[in-house]
């Protein structure tokens, strides 16, 4: 791919706990996922890698997954096709109704942006699961051919790194108990408070001297709380040219404005959602022997107040514990 990095929408989230017990909700966001490779927020191939996750093909939303961790993608969609709406998920009713009938859905082909989109949106579930049970693992592109990653455990939650598996001419290192030392397959390091590493990808051998190639890579960093995967896409750029310079340029810039948004935001305010913690299991006093059962209460993380467990034919609804709110810039 030989495109001139662009400028993508940008949004952050910041949790302010209220308890002792909440983290930082902090996800890599996708516009930052896609910028080094081009693909804009508001393009085609984001947007329709946004439909295929959360609505039918007649337009309505999809009945599985969560609420949690729409706000994130909500903030990336072009207002045309959210229009006004008062909640999250009203917002994504409206793209999935007005979208479902756009050219950019009925003319689609398939291209490799809609993978990249397609596969950061995936990125971006792994890291709320994570979240969910009160870790953090992100990772940053810092070009086409650095990336990095950081592990934080929760208060309540340990976890443990089980091995970063890596393709594509990917080799990974990080310092342990100040000692420099690869991150393979075989790591293993339990009970983490903090660990970085970052992963390093070599271009391979072109019988153009002037064009480096960097192939395709996966990386996947195995936890005991669940697997974290990144998409590293191909990349084929000439060396030294303008191109490269330029998209220095910006990404300075777009650093000294993502700053300036933060610092400004702050002084004007924003939106503040509550967050809860649900609680876990059946509800009391039921026992095994239902003709069938819902049990919505996992212990998740949700802005929703209240949860539901069904076991035919009782039906309880949970109060949720609050643990802090969503600050939204």
């Amino acid at each position: 791919m030989n495109k001139n990095p662009a400028l993508n929408a940008f949004f952050v989230v910041f949790v302010f706990s209220q308890s002792s017990h909440a983290q930082n909700l902090q996800c890599v966001d996708v516009a930052r996922t896609l910028k080094e490779f081009s693909i804009s927020t508001s393009s085609s191939s984001y947007l329709n890698s946004v439909f295929d996750n959360y609505c039918e093909a007649s337009g309505s939303t999809k009945e599985a997954g969560g609420s949690f961790g729409i706000d994130a993608v909500i903030k990336a969609i072009p207002v045309k096709f959210t229009g006004s709406y008062s909640s999250s998920e009203e917002a994504m009713r409206n793209f999935c109704k007005t979208y479902a009938s756009s050219s950019s859905l009925q003319e689609r082909k398939y291209s490799y942006e809609e993978k990249i989109a397609g596969k950061a949106l995936d990125t971006v579930s792994d890291c709320l699961k994570l979240q969910a049970q009160g870790v953090v693992i992100t990772h940053d592109v810092a070009n086409r051919e650095r990336m990095s990653f950081f592990l934080k455990s929760g208060v309540d939650q340990k976890i443990t790194l089980s091995g970063v598996y890596s393709s594509g001419g990917v080799s990974c290192s990080g310092l342990v108990k100040g000692k420099g030392q690869p991150f393979t397959e075989s790591t293993f390091i339990p009970k983490i408070n903090y660990q970085g590493f970052t992963c390093l990808r070599a271009p391979q051998v072109s019988t153009n001297p002037n064009v480096k190639l960097f192939e395709e890579a996966v990386i996947i960093v195995s936890t005991n709380l669940g697997n974290y995967n990144v998409l590293w896409p191909r990349d084929e750029r000439i060396s030294e040219d303008m191109a490269s310079a330029i998209s220095i340029n910006i990404d300075s810039i777009k650093r000294k404005t993502d700053e300036n948004s933060v610092s400004i935001s702050t002084v004007l305010g924003a939106k503040t959602v509550p967050v809860f913690r649900c609680p876990t299991g059946k509800s009391p006093g039921w026992g095994p022997g239902g003709a069938w059962g819902s049990y919505g209460c996992e212990g998740q993380i949700s802005t929703n107040s209240t949860c539901k467990n069904i076991e035919y034919p009782h039906e309880d609804v949970r109060a949720c514990e609050p643990i802090g709110s969503l600050r939204l810039y």
